[in-house]
């Protein structure tokens, strides 16, 4: 059955003889009768019904002894190459005069390229020719096995032969020949070419196809009902010559087009007028002529006969339309088979034109009146087709299809740069919305969750009437309208009792939220303090979790929320504060400052109330406990912190109290004196003050005499009569001189010492002085002999180095500037490097080298 028609043909002659052969030539057509007369006739058509006048203009009776079997037309030369009785000759087309005779006896056929190559078939030999000098020129003879049947030309290098019984492949580089495949018996190879790189072979029912290196150039064939007499190519499709007519089928598709009802055609010749391909062919009824349908046309009856498939194939084909145009009717094409797919209930098929095509995803849209209504696909060129109404299993399998659809197009980059994209896209998520509330509601929610464009109003009315709170806070949270979303989750909390959503929800708003993140703190603070903490220390920190949703890091700005907190929630700030400067590591020193101030205010709120609970021994203990922590976070923190304001902290911070810190805060303000005063007179720890100086000592710093100035406190303190007192306040400073001797001045320790202090008490201190003196001398002693040493080796290198001499002649050559030195005065380096003096800049540094020599420059002449 046809699919649609390819050609018109019609009997253009009819009873001039018996036709031998037909070509075409300037569009006219050249027959060659049986008694060797050639007639060339103009061909005119003359109605719309495919009806043709042939006017004969030329006649040439007994052109050749016998009628032309086979002929070939070199049209840009007006050259006819002619076979006849065993002769293959050439002929002027344009004065019917004979040319040169190619081959005088035995030819059987020939084929020519249009690479200007010929070659013609005897019996058991070829005939290889090259076009040149305005004729063709015999270049080599090439022995065969037996009789050809088939020519046809690879390129110019190669030719297929069909034999009786073979295929064989004849490489012309090195006369090689290679069998493509066996024949049956009773069966004539038959041939056509291609291209100058394929070739269709036949073999009983199926041509195969194959390429210069004899292999199959296709991974299929083409197979016919029965074998065809003979097989002509005429683009794009192939025409197989049967008894009963002309079969038509396409090389990409295999499919058979077309029944041409032409019985035992013979000689296909084909030309083109005004972009319209023809042929001809004789039988014994006469001469026929076949046109060429326009591709255009073609594909449009293809498509009108829902052949979509093949008119794709052929729309490839079509040469009669620019780019952007054959781009446009692709388009079209595959959105009328999507259509046409969708009838047919092949509804991924169809949305999967419609991503190809990338069209306006509102004409897809179209097809499903329940989801889009009509205006919004308004203006928009669709298909008419009949589209019978789904029933409920169809409807469910085209709506999952349609989402798998719009989920690529809203993904796609193509989407984002249609002008009016942001339209598109929010009609495409609304509508996704609807489909996933027609088929799995739970996908709605995550859904809601990416950035998306839904229409709020539409989708704000459907999950509304549905009662759907998860899926309307969702909603609301991505199109900014928190406050609403807020309102919801809050009863939602309260309904269910679980404030997690609560809670992740104002953890999920940034700085830009920063009121309304405080107003429904206050009430999460209410249900829960811990948990409301976490709303201001929650950050998305996580690079995953940053991508997936497209927001920055969350940090809320951490002034305001300490102000916020420090007005309206004060249990959070001290907590707050810890997780700032703990866990994120800020080193802003109001930060440090008030944290340090906000735990001596607990110490001083827990005094208060343990005077108020005198009575009740349990509280007691517990507030104790309390105080106790926070004396501990105080200590740690003045010792750990280096961003809190130390002079601020003085000026807080009681005299009566807290001394450690206090000596902690001089120590910061280079108060140390003030600071040793604290560990000696107000904590009476001479322990700590001996460390406190060890930490602080530095040989050649400020804090060079820090052990002087604890000697000094220690004598000043606690003056007594008591004997055994003052013994023992004198005994801890001679341990002090003796265990840190090399870090105090013996000179400036000796006149601040009581002058009743008796020697000997001091003995040990002086012998330690004295042997670390005697040590120090005699380490220089050996570091000055070592020195001098090396200098008395350096000067025995300089002097060997300056005996050193060089013989100068009238050929020497200067090593900077390369001329001859001659009698000039010369300068010659430690490196052996001599030059005129005037080629020197510095006279320490050599000129070709870079050395310097200033440490020896004195032997420098």
């Amino acid at each position: 059955m046809d699919t649609h028609r390819a050609f018109e043909y019609s009997l253009v002659l009819k009873n001039i003889g018996k036709v031998e052969s037909i070509g075409t030539w300037n569009n006219n057509l050249i027959a060659s009768l049986a008694n060797g007369s050639l007639i060339q006739y103009q061909i005119e058509r003359i109605s719309e019904n495919f009806e043709f006048q042939a006017k004969e203009i030329r006649n040439i009776p007994k052109f050749t002894k016998k009628g032309i079997t086979q002929m070939s037309i070199i049209k840009p030369k007006s050259i006819l190459i002619a076979l006849f009785d065993s002769t293959v000759q050439l002929f002027n087309l344009k004065s019917m005069k004979p040319l040169d005779i190619l081959c005088s006896k035995k030819a059987l056929l020939f084929s020519f390229n249009q690479k200007k190559s010929l070659c013609i078939g005897l019996k058991t030999k070829l005939l290889i020719f090259k076009w040149g000098n305005n004729t063709f020129e015999n270049t080599i003879n090439i022995t065969i096995p037996t009789i050809p049947k088939t020519l046809d030309w690879f390129k110019s290098t190669k030719i297929c032969i069909g034999f009786k019984k073979e295929y064989i492949l004849l490489n012309l580089k090195d006369n090689s020949m290679d069998q493509l495949f066996a024949l049956t018996k009773n069966i004539n190879p038959i041939s056509t070419k291609i291209s100058d790189e394929e070739i269709l072979l036949g073999k009983e029912k199926i041509c195969y196809f194959k390429n210069p290196n004899g292999k199959a150039s296709r991974n299929y064939g083409i197979n016919w009902s029965d074998s065809p007499q003979n097989i002509y190519y005429f683009q794009p499709y192939l025409l197989g010559i049967f008894s009963n007519g002309i079969r038509v089928r396409t090389l990409n598709t295999k499919k058979l087009v077309q029944n041409i009802e032409i019985p035992v055609a013979r000689s296909f010749c084909i030309g083109e007028k005004n972009n319209v391909n023809f042929a001809y062919t004789f039988n014994k009824e006469g001469i026929w002529r076949l046109n060429e349908i326009p591709l255009l046309v073609q594909v449009d009856m293809l498509c009108y006969e829902h052949n979509y498939e093949e008119a794709l194939q052929l729309c490839q084909l079509v040469d009669t339309l620019d780019e952007i145009n054959k781009k446009a009717k692709f388009k079209t094409i595959k959105i009328d088979y999507a259509f046409y797919l969708f009838t047919q209930r092949k509804f991924g098929q169809a949305m999967e034109f419609f991503r190809e095509v990338d069209c306006d995803p509102r004409i897809a849209l179209s097809l499903f009146p329940s989801l889009v209504p009509p205006e919004v696909y308004k203006g928009l060129t669709t298909p008419i087709v009949e589209n019978k109404e789904l029933n409920e299993n169809e409807q469910q399998d085209a709506i999952l299809s349609l989402i798998d659809y719009l989920l690529q197009t809203r993904n796609s980059r193509e989407i984002k740069k249609k002008k009016n994209s942001l339209e598109i896209l929010k009609v495409i998520d609304t509508v996704l919305v609807k489909s996933y509330m027609q088929t799995n509601v739970s996908y709605v929610a995550p859904f809601l969750r990416i950035p998306n464009w839904c229409d709020l109003e539409e989708c704000e009315k459907i999950f509304t009437e549905r009662e759907l709170e998860t899926e309307l806070i969702e909603l609301y949270k991505t199109n900014g309208k928190h406050e609403k979303a807020l309102i919801l989750v809050e009863k939602k909390s309260k309904k269910t009792g679980d404030i997690t959503i609560f809670v992740e929800y104002l953890c999920s708003l940034g700085r830009d939220h920063l009121e309304l993140i405080f107003e429904y703190s206050k009430k999460l603070n209410q249900i829960d303090p811990n948990q409301c903490l976490k709303v201001f220390t929650y950050e998305t920190n996580d690079e995953e979790e940053l991508m997936d949703n497209q927001i920055p890091s969350r940090d809320l700005p951490r002034f305001l929320v300490k102000n916020f907190l420090q007005e309206s929630l004060p249990n959070l700030i001290i907590p707050y504060l810890e997780y700032v400067i703990f866990q994120k590591n800020d080193s802003t020193p109001d930060f440090h400052n008030d944290l340090l101030l906000f735990y001596y205010g607990q110490t001083k709120s827990i005094q208060d109330l343990l005077k108020n609970s005198l009575s009740d021994e349990e509280k007691k203990n517990k507030l104790q406990v309390s105080k106790q922590k926070y004396i501990e976070k105080i200590k740690n923190f003045t010792k750990s912190s280096k961003y809190y304001l130390p002079q601020k902290m003085l000026d807080r911070f009681p005299e009566d109290d807290f001394y450690e810190e206090r000596a902690i805060f001089f120590s910061r303000v280079g108060k140390h004196e003030m600071a040793l005063n604290i560990y000696v007179n107000k904590l009476n720890n001479l322990e700590k003050a001996e460390k406190y100086c060890i930490e602080q000592y530095r040989k050649d710093g400020k804090t060079q005499d820090i052990f002087l100035i604890l000697i000094k406190k220690i004598l000043n303190s606690h003056p007594n009569k008591n004997k055994n007192k003052n013994q023992a306040i004198i005994n801890s400073v001679i341990k002090i001189i003796n265990k840190h001797f090399t870090k105090i001045n013996p000179l400036k320790v000796i006149q601040i010492l009581p002058k009743d202090l008796n020697l000997s008490e001091i003995l040990v201190y002086l012998k330690l002085i004295i042997q670390n003196n005697t040590e120090i001398k005699r380490r220089l002693t050996i570091t000055k002999n070592l020195q001098k040493s090396a200098h008395l080796n350096l000067r025995a290198k300089i002097t060997k180095k300056s005996k050193k001499c060089i013989c100068i002649d009238q050929n020497v050559l200067c090593q900077v500037c390369g001329k001859r030195i001659g009698d000039s005065i010369i300068g010659l380096f430690p490196n052996g490097v001599y030059t005129h003096m005037s080629c020197i800049q510095n006279k320490h540094i050599c000129p070709k080298t870079n050395e310097n020599f200033s440490i020896y420059s004195e032997n420098f002449y």
